[in-house]
């Protein structure tokens, strides 16, 4: 038996005050001789045990009252083997909910602002001599802090933290609490998890792997007590951008492109009067006012002509609530220069759309008057030198016999520094020779040999276009009901064996579109810093009706455009992708730098590293949202939309019993608030409280007292 106020047990002298009053008010006895007692002694006299011990028992009882109300108030603890642990060190490992949903605020105070302040707390009342880790359930394999036993550090540290836009991770917290929790020292352990238990990331549909993660956790050979810490509070108003579509293909300078944004509202109540901004390069270019009922989505569109060519980026943002991670969605769009296409004609004509990249050339540029962003030049196969290829950006081979060992060194030296090539094949090519010096058994630069040629037009059906969803990203807009591939007769086609994929490849060859009967149409594969297109047919209309229907414009548009793009790094990312900035570095610059700007507006100088003729700079730290400018030695600034995920914008979460249900699942410790926690800290540091029975067997000794003395006064006055 201990006391946690110890000083508080003086209170118990007060014992001796009814004691004290009993002596003062003693009945004192004279003896006083009177003559008519001996008439008296015949009647019988009065048994005066029973009074006695009435008043002993209230005398016991008024005793009692002070000196338990005392021990109440010093609050005893009842020991055993806690008395030797109480001041032990212990290994105590938190789990702190740090993703997006955790910055909801209910009466001005955020879910993430009690979790922090708990913890804090937790860590300043470990004993001296006990070691702490902190683990983020974003990324919980890295550790906020690493084991350590400087606990005010640690305190102080967790007081400063903010919260993230990435997702609870439960089971990856659990599995990681594992790992850090089986390299620490102490016997006494225990794991802390902070969460507001938003219903997105305690699915029912995960309980199993929560349960395995747990399992792991309580499978150590000294399992921890785990305690599960509610830091919710209540469900927030939300409006988040949900999603910001536009076109993906490279934009010219004077072309027009539009953007749709979605807006959801995940509360119960409708916002009339919603406020939505839009801007381009930082400037506000519309603003807009939309209705969103409860629990529905509305879209916001908005259309831009980019006049200048370089990097631009959209911005599209909603009156701010608590969870401001998802009020805003980037756009990052470089706007190029024209798209210069080296069409080379194996087999040219003079006659109109006779020859092999007529139809060609008038997809890449329907209206000659018009400027366009792809920009085609036509030559014959005796043309194509290094200094034809100096500013390409994507080669057609139509139906080219073949090309001489120069040639195709320099081919082969354009593409792996990045440019783009298209293989039409036909009737006049080597297929031999294509496959031994283009294919090289997969080594080379076609990304498929050309085996059987096939021919339906004596006999036989012709094949068709396989209807699927499309997956490649160049041919999306095929999968909605504006573009088509319906109706297509391929009549001759060359059979196409993609490269075998080995464990080293890095670029496997993937197939674009497919015939019908399972044959691949397009095929492609990256070679090099560039990438390659095989088809099985040609760019005329000589072995199908391709160049006659209305999806040939688009198709052969967005194959060169994705060919163009192929040394465009991706410039819309999600938090944790790399930046990847390409440079030209300017004459007389021996070592290179690049200047990234973060979103919070600090600057950092990386340099660069050579590749080729080109200067790239890869950075991964991209955990913060917002808008990334790399800005390299040539004076270009590159941006980088990086915008957090939409996860947990619906705020909900879960009900106490489900909680309930999901702590007695686990096996774990429920908590709601600090004060629960701390008692619950005693009661297993140092023993269980008693002061709770001492407090009603006072209520029941006051109420006994009270009960006494009316039924001894009673019984008396009835005697009398």
């Amino acid at each position: 038996m201990t006391f946690l106020n110890l000083a508080l047990l003086g209170g118990t002298l007060a014992g001796g005050i009814p004691i004290a009053i009993h002596l003062l008010h003693r009945r004192r006895l004279n003896t006083v001789r009177w003559g008519a007692m001996a008439f008296l002694r015949a009647h019988p006299v009065q048994n005066q045990r029973r009074p006695k011990l009435e008043h002993l028992l209230l005398l016991f009882i008024r005793i009692s009252l002070p000196i338990l109300l005392a021990l109440c108030m010093a609050r005893p603890v009842l020991t055993g083997i806690h008395a030797l642990s109480g001041t032990a060190p212990a290994s105590t490992v938190i789990l702190l909910d740090n993703s997006a949903s955790m910055a909801a605020s209910t009466a001005g105070r955020s879910s993430f602002e009690r979790a922090r302040e708990e913890a804090a707390r937790i860590i300043r009342a470990l004993p001296r001599g006990s070691e702490v880790a902190v683990l983020p359930l974003d990324e919980p394999d890295k550790p906020l802090l690493p084991p350590t036993v400087n606990l005010k550090t640690a305190a102080e540290f967790v007081e400063g933290l903010a919260p993230r836009t990435g997702w609870t991770a439960t089971a990856e917290g659990f599995e990681a609490a594992t790992r850090v929790l089986s390299q620490m020292h102490h016997a006494q352990r225990q794991v802390i998890l902070l969460t507001d238990f938003q219903k997105v990331n305690w699915h029912p549909n995960d309980a199993t792997t929560r349960q395995r993660g747990m399992e792991r956790l309580l499978g150590l050979p000294l399992p921890p007590r785990v305690i599960l810490f509610n830091v919710g509070a209540g469900a927030a108003l939300n409006v988040s951008v949900e999603s910001l579509e536009f076109s993906k293909s490279p934009l010219g300078a004077g072309q027009k492109t539009s953007f749709r944004a979605t807006l959801r509202n995940f509360s119960s109540q409708p916002i009339p009067d919603l406020r939505v901004v839009w801007k381009v390069d930082g400037a506000i270019r519309n603003e807009v006012r939309v209705t969103l009922e409860s629990r529905s989505s509305t879209q916001s569109v908005f259309a831009h002509t980019f006049a200048e060519t370089g990097s631009h980026f959209v911005e599209v943002s909603t009156d701010a609530d608590s969870l401001t991670a998802d009020n805003l969605m980037l756009a990052s769009l470089p706007v190029r220069e024209r798209i210069r296409v080296l069409l080379v004609d194996g087999h040219p004509s003079s006659e109109p759309l006779q020859g092999e990249t007529d139809f060609l050339s008038i997809a890449l540029q329907p209206r000659p008057e018009t400027p366009s962003l792809l920009a085609p030049t036509t030559i014959e196969p005796s043309a194509l030198t290094a200094k034809a290829l100096a500013k390409t950006a994507v080669l057609v081979l139509a139906n080219v016999r073949s090309l001489g060992p120069q040639q195709v060194r320099e081919v082969e030296e354009f593409v792996r520094q990045g440019g783009g090539l298209l293989v039409f094949p036909g009737n006049r090519v080597d297929a031999l020779w294509y496959n031994q010096t283009l294919f090289k058994q997969g080594g080379g630069l076609l990304p498929a040999s050309l085996e059987s040629l096939h021919d339906t037009s004596m006999q036989g059906r012709p094949a068709g276009i396989q209807i699927t969803r499309l997956e490649h990203p160049a041919l999306e807009s095929f999968n909605t009901g504006g573009l088509s591939l319906h109706d297509y007769a391929i009549r001759s086609w060359y059979s196409l064996n993609p490269a075998p994929q080995t464990a080293t490849d890095d670029s496997p060859t993937s197939t674009m579109i497919s015939l019908d009967n399972g044959d691949p149409l397009f095929v492609e594969r990256r070679f090099g810093a560039g990438s390659v297109i095989l088809a099985a047919i040609p760019c005329n209309a000589e072995w199908s009706n391709l160049p006659a229907r209305p999806g040939f414009v688009p198709l052969m548009q967005r194959l060169v455009v994705t060919l163009s793009a192929a040394t465009l790094p991706a410039r819309n990312l999600a938090p944790g992708d790399p930046i990847l900035g390409v440079f030209q570095n300017p004459p007389g610059n021996k070592d290179p730098q690049a200047c990234l700007t973060r979103p919070d507006g600090t600057s950092l100088w990386f340099p660069l590293q050579k590749k080729g003729d080109r200067w790239l700079l890869e950075n991964t730290d991209t955990r913060d949202p917002g808008l990334y400018s790399l800005t390299g030695p040539d004076g270009e600034t590159q941006h980088f939309a990086v915008n957090a995920g939409r996860r947990e914008s619906d705020p909900e979460l879960l009900g106490l019993k489900e909680i309930t249900e999901t702590a007695t699942a686990l096996k774990t410790t429920l908590v709601q608030s600090g004060e629960e926690l701390r008692a619950l800290e005693n009661e297993s540091r140092y023993g269980q409280e008693l002061w709770r029975m001492l407090l009603f067997i006072v209520l029941i000794f006051a109420f006994a007292e009270i009960f006494l003395q009316q039924r001894f006064r009673t019984r008396k006055g009835a005697q009398i």
